[in-house]
Order: structure tokens, then sequence, then C-alpha cells
């Protein structure tokens, strides 16, 4: 295992000395951050491990041992930018622990995603923080620690060093990328990073927790009453007990629940859902079930995300418009996923329908994403 120091807090006075490091911080200093959490049968992720490097020295947090509201409190207050890689997670969990605590602000001023700046150098897409270390920094990480249950006490020296491994080398790397982009595309990286923010503060509202559904925009108005009613349910309970949505009924099995209406276990489980939520919450499903059978057929219900996902005839107008995007990406010298991903194609589509402003049409894409209209795509 590599060798590498760090500063184990797992005691009052050494969380005061972080936080006292971290309130000393410029605006031109840094902060890289990590996590380390258990999010297997609940809906929100369980912080086991908070990772900080500054000033040259590294700290592994320990949440099991110490109350951190203050540090996290004082992380959405620092002038220092927070290097992240791949971090929503990481931006949920912080977001979550300022919600609780009513914290002002939920996240840093200043959040640097790696992973997402490399995409506006059209660098690495994808890929993982190993690919970017080896190809910015030519060191190799050692990550045998990925099963880890990070809640479990004590962690040993090889979970320690894996995990503050993941700080090690963030803020070499923001250097080294920043380098690579000219000032227009950081400011667009700047203005992607306010919309990842943005949605890291997750509203979760039972009512409209269908539209996300896969397959919804196939469903007819009755099984999609019903899908509605079932969604709503089942993210209320987990709100409520904090469990993960598929331990309650399996997200690939609501379309067919909503079609087929199963009354029995049985029922349940030809329609995927799994026998061990059936076991656990199997009569509180169908009994969902059989309510929704008692519901007035609504037509009045928005759309489904990916409802015109689903319209054959438009099938044309996507690869004309996908192609376009990626032509617009390559000229702009971004990844191509950052405009012609799928999520924006279909929303395109479904936000003219509404007459609402697409993602393409907002904050940096209409820079790049220019001249929609000259491609002359249906309006559905």
């Amino acid at each position: 295992m590599q060798e590498i120091s760090y500063i184990k807090v797992d005691e009052k006075v050494k969380l005061d000395c972080l936080i006292d490091s971290i309130r000393s911080l410029t605006e031109e200093e840094f902060i890289s951050l990590d996590t380390e959490f258990v999010r297997i049968n609940t809906l929100f992720p369980i912080l086991g491990l908070l990772q900080l490097k500054l000033k040259n020295k590294t700290y592994l947090v320990d949440p099991v041992a110490l109350d951190i509201k203050d540090l996290i409190r004082v992380l959405t207050e620092t002038k220092a930018a927070v290097l992240i890689f791949s971090g929503d997670e990481d931006l949920e969990i912080l977001v979550k622990i300022a919600q609780d605590n009513g914290f002002n602000a939920l996240l840093p001023q200043k959040v640097y995603d790696l992973q997402l700046l490399a995409a506006f150098d059209n660098f690495l897409y994808g890929k993982g923080l190993n690919a970017f270390v080896k190809e910015l920094v030519g060191a190799d990480l050692e990550k045998d620690c990925t099963r880890t249950d990070w809640l479990a006490r004590p962690l040993s020296e090889n979970q320690l060093i894996y995990a503050a491994l993941d700080v090690e080398y963030l803020e070499e790397m923001y250097k080294l990328l920043y380098k690579r982009l000219d000032e227009k595309r950081f400011s667009y990286f700047l203005a992607e990073m306010e919309i990842k923010k943005a949605d890291a503060d997750i509203i979760y509202d039972p009512k409209t927790a269908y539209r996300q559904v896969k397959g919804a925009g196939l469903l007819k108005n009755d099984a999609l009453t019903r899908l509605q009613y079932l969604c709503q349910k089942r993210l209320e309970f987990a709100l409520e007990h904090d469990v993960a949505l598929n331990h309650v009924i399996t997200t690939g099995a609501l379309c067919d629940v909503a079609k087929d209406s199963p009354l029995t276990s049985q029922g349940l489980a030809s329609c995927g859902v799994k026998w061990g939520a059936i076991r656990q919450h199997g009569a509180m499903i169908i009994e969902w079930v059989k309510e929704s059978l008692t519901l007035q057929e609504r037509s009045d219900l928005p759309l489904p995300i990916n409802y015109f996902a689903h319209q054959r005839e438009l099938k044309d107008a996507f690869k004309r418009l996908k192609r376009y995007l990626e032509k617009c990406a390559h000229e702009a010298g971004i990844a191509p996923e950052l405009l012609a991903a799928k999520k924006y194609i279909y929303d395109y589509f479904l936000k003219r329908h509404l007459n609402e402003v697409p993602y393409l049409e907002e904050s940096w894409r209409k820079d790049v994403a220019v001249n929609l209209d000259a491609l002359h795509l249906p309006k559905v």
C-alpha cells in the first residue's frame, strides 16, 4: 500500500484546530474534499468519513466519533475553492447536513468538480479518478478497499490510506486542468457548476416522482394515473422512514405494476418486484394498488420527462439534433456529452411542446448550441 501521511480527526481538539485552519484560508487557496459513505438500505447517504486536504495537510474526519456540523458550517462559509472529483454525492451529503442544521448557505461559494472541468477540454470524459491521476500526475492509486463498510470501526490503516489518496492529488490536477482551458470555456464550466450546485439541493416532490420513471411515457392515461399514485406513496414512505426507493418497489417494476395492478404477492413478483421487498412491504404495496384502482383517470398529469423518447416519428429529428450538437461541441472544444446527451435532446422536444425554455437554450449552452431553429425540427 502506498505511503501517505494524514491527520486522523477523531477528537474535538483536533476538529477545532481544523476548523480554525479552514477559517484562515484566503480566496486564492484550495480545499480538496471527498467523502466515504454508506447508501445501501437508505434513501439518504450516511457519511462514514470526510477527507480534506488544505495547506499540504490531509485530514480524515470521523463523523461517527464527532459532531461535525461546525466543520460543515465553516466549509459553507470558506473563501477558498473546494475541489471535488465526480462529486454529486459529496455535494448531496453536504447539502443534507446543512439543511438539517438550518445553515444559511448549503454549499461553499466556490466548488470545482475536476471531472466536469476536464469535460470542458474534452479530456478523459467520464473516466475515474485513477485514470486522471495517472494521466495528469503520473501516479498509480492503489484502490483495494472499494467494498469497505465506512460506518464500521475501527477502520484499518489500508482503509484510511485508501481514503486519503482520494484527495492527495486534487489541487495539483486542478492547476494542470485550469491551464488547459481558455477563459471562455472556464466561464462555461463555472456556469455549469452553479447548475450542479443547484441540483444538489434535491427537491423530493412525491406528486411528480412518476415523471422520472423510465417507460412512463409509454403508459396510457389510466396506467399513468396509477403510476403517479404508486410513485407518490413510495416516495412518501421512503422519506418518512429513510429507506431506499428500490427496497420498497423496484423502480424497474413500477410501470408493470401500474399496468397490471397485481393484488397478490406472486403478481407483484411477476411484475419484477423483488421478493425481499414483497416480504417486507408486500401487503402495503397491494393496498396502494387497490387504492390506485379507485382513482378517477386523469388526463391532466404533466408529461413524463422521457415522453418524446418513445415517439417513433421523432427518431430522425433526434438524430439530426444529436449530430448538430456534437458538431457544436467539437467546434467549442468540449466533450459532446455536455450538449448531446439523451436527456438534453429529450428535454428539448418536451420543453418546446410545453412552451418552456429547454436546457439547450439556457446558461452557457445557448452560446454554444446556436441557431437551433435553423434545423427546422418538428414541434410536437
